[in-house]
């Protein structure tokens, strides 16, 4: 086995290379790196091989703390029974204590299974493998040393339904603890051993009062509410609330609040509740209004497909929460980044010889596989990707689409010039961009930026589902991204004008651009001014309605926030907006971008 002094400096570099951890502190491997320094150099450390040195690494990183606070300030610990091993504590909680769970029902290890331990055991000097009875035995007194470490006070609680929807019995533990504690029943007198109505009455039973208690006071469900409300009955058919659940009138949770915002929304007027909040918003800081911060396109695709969304996720920072992400799959916005990143490094290298066509499609397309295999490589130490089955059909599908793009614009019928990729604009001040009333300040990246003979061009790249111009007119939000690089491309370029603009989809047949020139490219920057100057307006006049389409709804994150008829409501409202007001015009993209969409 390799000796401790080699294994260690291994094991380190393959975490710090390969596992994705949380933002220190601590810094678990820095610590334990500390820890071990000192002992490495020793020569006795020599005489730590293989599964000794590993051995010897966990019980050293077992042992180690990491400080918080001062000695003595209140700290809630969650971890196992494992994990407290040798900790006091002022007051424990003992978490899912039924049958199967605590301790966890045996199961053998199907590789190496009970009987083959046993007979390494007897037949091999010094093994000592644990089978899963000792498992079970380890747990039972890790949970024994968890509860003993309650210096004041010991709870155990117990679903009777676990999250699988099946019902258990009480824990092997629970018992215990009432054997322990010998509470006497009801004729004064101790069990040994109480029976399951008395472990229910004298130790689940006080348990489930003072949580009834609480919950009067301030339910923690729904559930829990509507139970409240359904037994606090006067005798003639009406149910009173907690009066703490009315006051203050403008709390959070307030029934008083809660039915002054259901009055708003089934009123004919657009208030704070539909996202209206005009001066009592004032104070609020929005981009695009001003040079010190910059609206981008993406946000600006947000703000005019669901301004309402746009103030929940950009405003007020509402973020859904995170989903697992695939182990099998990468998925957006990563892989999209991803694309960027490699197209990105193809271009700077080889743009200026790949518009001379200096190599064959052929050549440039096994280039492009190399930038892809070395941004991949980079990748997947951000993101974690089980096996090798899955990190190959990975690197297979990023070959793939980026060869897509790569043949895309070989084939594309325009000659370029080669100009830059992912030109920025609008940093460290944002970039005044004079659309329909007024001054809207942006920034942003623009994918590719090129000349023609005929005057500029300007591509965006894309990974998720092509959007054909004959399937989509020109969309406010499918095309605000592309309008925005056409209109402020012309000021990064000396004032040339632009002749062509497109989107470019990774697609393995057909045309891979969604494209404006000409005629078209005019009503596109015709339309860009209109609702870029619409959104001006709507950060200017701090209002943020909720979308009339109700199938912009249909993934959205904030879909409980607004309710399932959040749509139907706002295009009720919207419709019955004076003529020209904000509300109106915001209510005319929304009409036009459905009739695109039923067409």
């Amino acid at each position: 086995g390799t000796p401790l002094p080699k294994l260690w400096p291994a094991i380190l570099a393959f975490y710090r290379d390969w596992c994705l951890i949380p933002p220190p502190p601590p810094d678990a491997a820095r610590s334990l790196d500390e820890a071990l320094r000192e002992v490495s150099a020793s020569s006795i450390a020599s005489k730590l091989r293989g599964r000794d040195a590993v051995e010897y690494l966990l019980a050293t990183l077992e042992a180690l703390r990491h400080p918080h606070g001062r000695h003595g300030e209140p700290r809630v610990f969650i971890g196992t029974g494992a994990d407290a091993a040798l900790l006091r504590f002022r007051a424990v909680r003992v978490m899912g204590a039924v049958e199967g769970v605590i301790p966890g029902a045996p199961r053998e290890d199907p590789i190496l299974p009970d009987a083959a331990r046993l007979w390494l055991n007897e037949r091999t000097p010094g093994c000592l493998l644990a089978t899963s009875a000792d498992r079970v035995l380890r747990e039972t007194h890790e949970v024994f040393l968890a509860a003993t470490a309650a210096g004041e006070r010991l709870a155990v609680s117990a679903a009777r339904q676990w999250v699988d929807g099946t019902e258990h019995e009480l824990a092997g533990a629970m018992l215990e603890t009432a054997v322990a504690l010998g509470r006497p029943g009801d004729g004064g007198e101790r069990e040994l051993v109480p029976s399951l109505g008395s472990l229910r009455r004298l130790y689940v039973g006080p348990g489930n009062a003072e949580r009834a208690r609480r919950d009067a006071e301030q339910p923690a469900t729904v559930r829990s509410a509507l139970r409240l409300v359904a037994r606090a009955d006067d005798g003639h058919g009406a149910h009173a609330v907690h009066p703490a659940w009315l006051v203050p009138a403008d709390a959070l949770l307030s029934l008083s609040r809660l039915r002054a915002i259901a009055a708003e929304r089934g009123s004919a007027e657009l208030l704070r509740s539909d996202g209206f909040l005009g001066p009592l918003a004032a104070g609020l800081a929005l981009p695009g209004l001003a040079a010190e911060r910059g609206i981008s396109a993406s946000a600006l695709g947000v703000l005019l497909a669901c301004p309402h969304r746009y103030l929940l996720d950009s405003v007020l920072s509402f973020k859904p929460r995170e989903e697992r992400l695939s182990l099998r799959e990468v998925e957006q916005p990563h892989y999209g980044s991803l694309v960027h990143r490699v197209v990105e490094r193809f271009f700077r290298a080889h743009g200026e010889a790949f518009c001379r066509r200096e190599r064959t499609l052929a050549e440039w397309r096994r280039i492009a596989d190399e930038a892809a295999d070395a941004c991949f490589l980079e990748f997947l130490r951000e993101y974690p990707l089980a096996g090798d089955g899955a990190v190959e059909a990975q690197r297979q599908r990023l070959r793939r689409e980026v060869g897509y793009l790569v043949r895309a614009e070989w084939d594309s019928g325009t000659r370029l010039t080669y100009g830059n990729v992912e030109v920025s604009f609008g940093y460290p001040a944002a970039v005044p961009l004079a659309v329909d009333g007024g001054t809207l300040h942006v920034q942003g990246f623009i994918d590719r930026l090129d000349r023609a003979t005929v005057g500029l061009v300007v591509r965006d790249f894309k990974t998720g589902k092509q959007k054909a111009r004959e399937e989509t007119d020109v969309d406010p939000v499918v095309d605000a991204q592309i309008g925005l690089y056409a209109l402020v491309a012309p000021g990064l370029m000396g004032g040339e004008k632009v002749a062509r603009a497109a989107y470019i989809y990774p697609v393995a047949a057909g045309d891979a651009e969604r494209a404006f020139e000409g005629a078209e490219l005019e009503d596109l920057l015709r339309r860009a001014r209109e609702w870029f100057g619409l959104a001006r307006e709507l950060l200017a006049a701090r209002s943020f309605p909720h979308t009339a389409d109700a199938k912009r709804c249909n993934y959205c994150a904030f879909q409980a926030v607004c309710g399932t008829d959040g749509a139907a409501v706002s295009q009720r409202k919207l419709a019955a907006a004076a003529p020209s007001s904000v509300a109106a015009r915001f209510a005319a993209i929304q009409r036009a971008t459905e009739a695109d969409d039923a067409d």
